[in-house]
């Protein structure tokens, strides 16, 4: 009984109570005593005949639901014995039809005695109040009226009480059960008008009514005879109606399904022609990918409504327990309550009384499923109908599943192809890493991609919910391309292909910018050498006309300097001459400079190379400049890393170096400001660790046009009689004979920043 559910529990129990309390309670009440005679015997054999050995037919589609000659006894005892006699009868004749029906759940033969209980009650009652008091003259009329209403009565209530206990057990609707129905109350009609012939005859002369009951028994076979033939011809009709409705149905499904390789209108024509053959108010097919163990319902749809596709885990108990059948699987809506919730995507399945699950399969293998809502039980033939729409739906569904996959590939290998036609076209690495992820994502729809080259794979933290694919260039591995998918999907054979050649494609186009990117670097180096021969050919003429100033200038400038000296030693200080003598020894004293730099720019001296430390090269600079910037009101501010390593350099070059960027920083902040000072240890873009030293300042900073001539010999931004233009070339020159570079950025108005950048020593650890 625990099947059932909860309001047919308490109907069933209900009736059951009710008719036991009327059976104990009617025998009790005046005149309804039951009289335990020879007559009432006979009765009762007549009642037990015709329900276990007499007339009974089941009645297609009423399972479980017989008729026979029974009520035609029970009307009659209602007419001729108390109350109490008929209550007996009934639980003599149905305890005893319980007992040969044994295979039934208990309270199924407890019912039906209930049942008939109540409805006999029911018909005592309006026989007790309408009864006449004899059946002399035109009271015989009105004796019938009450019997054939007292039967009615009878009929009535006990095809109410099946019919709705049928309704809350099965959940069909109240009209559909047919208990009651236009044939059923036809055959009660003549039941009930037999039932109270026989009453009137037993008044008249019992043993009348005992001789009637022989052609009575031989009506009643012959009855069982006729009725059995026309029940043989109607089933033999409407089985040939069925196979021939079958037939259509699967010649129809088999043109739809040859004239379509969309999955989701496979579905579609399968969903009409099931229709068509079975009550079904909820469809769904869903194609199995073993690959990803899924499952794929395309289609899942009710009579009014349409829902959106979904994927669920084949490795659920009840998915893969249909998938494993090789016949439908039927589910009850009781028995079978918690696998029809989990089938059931929407919550639309458990309102239906059964669920069908159908495999699809071809050969051996599990392409799909089909699932059936309904508001009955099938019949086997149905079932079978069923499975074979499924097998053919199954070939359908598979060459489908074959056109989509070659159609997702030619997809594909299009996308591909436009894929390696962009990323072909970039010449830098990095660059090709972002645009390839982003590329990929947005052609192929995926959740996330990345491609992490060799080095960034290895460090990089592994993700489960990623598929990495290696990226192979010459059966070596270069990096992998890490594919997120979307909740809810995952990779085909198909799709693992196509990666691994969309791969390929990227180890080849990283291989091609790397060569670009050597090449760009060869030819940058090229260029400096080109340049820095240009350099070493104009310093060969700076060399031969420094000598020739040398020789001709510098020794008349000394005579000049030594007489302008000699005779400014000789003069008053109150001497108005002395002026001029000054200013021609100020201006002898910077030509000798100028042809000093002139010489030191041209000369090619070798450096005196050894370990140093940057921060006290520079600590020993400072105090040298501090006096000079006090005087212009600049504040120079150290800001030392002491873990920086040491370099290999030459101390007094480096510091002509460190002094001339910081002359220049002063003299760009005319009314004052300050000049930071910083070091640190940094690694470089493919040449090992340096040492940074960066030199920033508040000044007026370098116009744009002016800042890629700066380091050029001769050029100055100074005013005139200000700069020789030597210092920074000769810098510069320092730094790179160091293994360095030195750069440069400013901004007007808001300072400039030189940064040299010193590798280190090679012997430190």
């Amino acid at each position: 009984m625990k099947n059932l559910s909860t309001p047919a529990r308490v109907y069933v129990l209900g009736v059951i109570i009710a008719g036991g309390i009327l059976a104990a309670l009617v025998p009790q009440l005046p005149g309804a005593a039951p009289r335990l005679d020879l007559p009432f015997a006979v009765f009762v054999a007549a009642a037990l005949l015709t329900q276990l050995v007499g007339v009974r037919v089941i009645m297609p589609g009423r399972e479980g639901i017989a008729w026979s000659l029974i009520n035609a006894v029970i009307v009659a005892t209602v007419l001729l014995f108390p109350a109490g006699n008929s209550i007996l009868l009934v639980l003599i004749t149905f305890t005893a039809y319980g007992f040969k029906r044994r295979e039934l759940p208990w309270y199924q033969g407890a019912f039906n005695v209930a049942q008939h209980v109540l409805s006999v009650s029911l018909a005592e009652t309006l026989w007790a109040i309408a009864r006449p008091e004899s059946l002399v003259g035109a009271m015989a009329v009105q004796w019938y009226a009450a019997a054939f209403s007292a039967g009615v009565v009878f009929y009535v209530a006990n095809g109410a009480l099946v019919t709705l206990a049928i309704t809350l057990v099965a959940g069909k609707p109240f009209r559909q059960v047919g208990v009651i129905s236009r044939s059923s109350f036809y055959r009660e009609m003549v039941l009930i008008w037999l039932g109270a012939a026989v009453a009137d005859f037993w008044i008249v002369n019992p043993w009348r009514t005992v001789l009637l009951t022989l052609p009575l028994v031989g009506l009643s076979q012959m009855l069982r005879l006729q009725i059995e033939d026309a029940e043989r011809i109607r089933r033999s009709q409407q089985e040939a109606e069925g196979r021939a409705q079958q037939l259509a149905s699967l010649n129809e499904l088999a043109r739809a399904l040859t004239s379509s390789l969309e999955l989701e209108q496979v579905c579609d024509a399968l969903y009409a022609q099931i229709r068509k053959v079975v009550p079904a108010d909820a469809f769904g097919a869903g194609v199995y990918e073993p690959h990803a163990d899924l499952i794929r319902f395309s289609v899942w749809r009710t009579e009014d409504e349409t829902f959106p596709a979904f994927t669920r885990n084949a490795s659920e108990p009840i998915f893969r327990r249909v998938l494993q059948a090789r016949t439908p699987l039927a589910l009850e809506q009781g028995r079978d309550h918690e696998d029809i919730a989990q089938l059931s995507q929407y919550g639309r399945l458990p309102r239906d009384a059964m669920v069908v699950a159908i495999p699809m399969t071809v050969g051996d293998r599990a392409v799909g499923m089909i699932i059936v809502g309904t508001r009955r039980a099938l019949t086997p033939q149905e079932m079978d109908l069923l499975s074979t729409m499924a097998s053919q739906t199954a070939v359908a569904m598979e060459k489908a599943q074959l056109f989509d996959r070659e159609r997702r590939k030619s997809a594909q290998l299009s996308a591909i192809t436009q894929v390696s036609k962009k990323i072909v076209t970039i010449h830098s690495v990095d660059v090709l890493l972002q645009q390839t992820s982003r590329l990929i994502e947005e052609t192929f729809a995926f959740e996330r991609v990345q491609v992490l080259l060799a080095d960034e794979a290895e460090t990089a933290q592994a993700d489960p919910a990623a598929t990495d694919i290696p990226v192979l260039y010459r059966g070596e591995s270069i990096g992998d391309l890490r594919v997120w998918l979307r909740p809810g999907t995952g990779f085909s054979p198909d799709d693992l292909s196509m990666l691994q050649t969309l791969a390929d494609e990227i180890a080849v186009a990283i291989e091609n910018a790397r060569l670009y990117e050597n090449l760009q670097r060869q030819m940058a180096m090229l260029e400096q050498t080109q340049f820095q021969l240009m350099q070493s050919a104009k310093l060969a003429t700076i060399g031969e006309l420094a000598a020739f100033v040398a020789h001709e200038i510098n020794n008349p400038l000394t005579s000049v300097l030594g007489y302008a000296s000699l005779i400014l030693s000789e003069t008053p200080p109150d001497d108005s001459k002395r002026g001029d003598l000054e200013v021609i020894e100020k201006e002898a004293l910077r030509a000798r400079a100028i042809v000093r730099d002139l010489l030191g720019y041209a000369r090619q001296t070798d450096s005196a190379m050894e370990q140093t430390r940057i921060n006290e090269a520079l600590e020993s600079v400072l105090p040298l400049i501090r006096r000079r910037a006090e005087a212009q009101h600049v504040s120079i501010t150290a800001n030392f890393d002491p873990s920086v390593p040491p370099i290999l350099g030459d101390v007094n070059q480096l510091k002509q170096v460190f002094i001339n960027i910081l002359n220049n920083a002063i003299d760009a902040m005319p009314t004052g400001g300050v000049v930071e000072v910083s070091t640190r240890e940094v690694r470089g873009n493919g040449t090992g660790p340096q040492v940074e030293i960066a030199f920033q300042d508040g000044g007026v900073g370098i116009p744009e046009d002016k800042l890629e001539r700066i380091f050029d010999p001769f050029f100055t931004t100074k005013e005139d009689g200000k700069g020789t233009g030597l210092g920074l070339p000769i810098s510069k020159r320092i730094v790179e004979r160091h293994g360095g570079s030195i750069s440069v950025k400013s901004v007007v108005g808001a300072g400039t920043r030189f940064t040299v950048a010193l590798p280190v020593a090679v012997t430190y650890s």
